[in-house]
């Protein structure tokens, strides 16, 4: 690839991937279904055989959401029409622990550098560590969790997400913001307290 051969010239280049296009593939689609419609577009299994192997090989770093919110018009409008993107922060840690752990493409210790190190180093940001006196930005994942999305449920206020129904493998429970708890899966923690 470009980026491949560009990283052994010695170019200051980096490359990240979104966890729909490690998840989904042109096949996946619903017929112009606008929630599908994302920019670069969903390619074939070949190409997602293709960021695997980068993930796997170094020469993509991170993994970004690309997390696009849009209202219901943006979105329903005819396929050519409605915007590119689909939101992605709820979605994102499952979609990749699936792929790339559960599957031993990747080490769970990668998957944390790829989501958090790496972006930190990239864009040159303080980077995010786990310590005593230190203010908490972190998040709790029950990787036990087996749940179904469903996007009517979703504390975001949009629904513009290609995973409705779909079945996962691990979740937030917590997300924690400058020391202040900013989401709790207070459904989870209850029944994890009456077993």
């Amino acid at each position: 690839s470009l980026i491949r051969r560009a990283k052994e010239d010695g170019l200051n280049v980096t490359a990240d991937v979104t966890p729909h296009h490690l998840s989904l593939r042109d096949e996946d689609m619903a017929p112009y279904d606008g929630n599908f419609k994302m920019n670069p577009p969903l390619r074939s299994t070949g190409d997602q055989l293709a960021l695997l192997e980068g993930i796997i090989d170094g020469t993509i770093d991170a993994i970004a959401t690309d997390h696009a919110p849009y209202t219901s018009y943006q979105k329903t409008r005819p396929f050519e029409h409605c915007s590119f993107g689909i939101m992605g922060f709820e979605t994102a840690f499952p979609l990749v622990y699936e792929t790339l752990v559960l599957s031993k493409a990747a080490s769970f210790e990668r998957l944390v550098e790829m989501l958090t190190v790496k972006p930190a180093k990239i864009l040159k940001r303080p980077f995010p560590s786990i310590a005593a006196n230190s203010v908490a930005n972190l998040a709790v994942m029950d990787l036990n969790a087996n749940w179904t999305y469903d996007v009517s449920r979703s504390p975001s206020k949009s629904r513009n997400s290609p995973f409705q129904g779909r079945t996962m493998k691990s979740k937030v429970a917590m997300t924690v913001h400058k020391g202040t708890i900013v989401f709790e899966d207070k459904e989870r923690f209850a029944a994890a307290l009456v077993k």
